[in-house]
This record gives C-alpha cells, structure tokens and sequence, in this order.
C-alpha cells in the first residue's frame, strides 16, 4: 500500500492521542515506559516514511513526473 501525506497525518495524530492517555493513565512506571518507547518507535517510522515520500516526490518532480498525491 503506497503511503500519502494524509496517511501520515492520521497515523502522528494516532500516536500523539495514544501519548496523551497515557500521560495521564494509572500504569506503572516500567509499563508506561515501554508504552511510550513504542510510541516513540512508531513516531520514527512514520518519520522514516515521509522522508521517503519526501524523496520520492523530489525524484518525481526532477524527472518531470507530476504527482497529485
């Protein structure tokens, strides 16, 4: 499945609303750690992905290639 912008923006707002719950969620500290460790994982993939999208988007641009997306 191709990633877009908008698919992007859903998964950050995702991630920041999973934060936020447990920011103020009764867990303790070790499962509250590793929760927001995934997080941030998950924050770094989607990073990884508008990086690449970013680049594809250059490439397609400098080849002439008109993109909507």
């Amino acid at each position: 499945m191709a990633v877009t912008w908008l698919d992007l923006l859903d998964r950050l707002a995702n991630l920041g609303g999973i934060a936020d719950v447990l920011a103020v969620s009764e867990l303790d500290t070790a499962t509250r750690r590793l929760s927001l460790l995934r997080v941030a994982r998950d924050c770094e993939e989607a990073a990884t992905a508008a990086r690449l999208l970013a680049e594809a988007e250059a490439a397609d641009a400098a080849a002439g290639v008109r993109s909507d997306g």
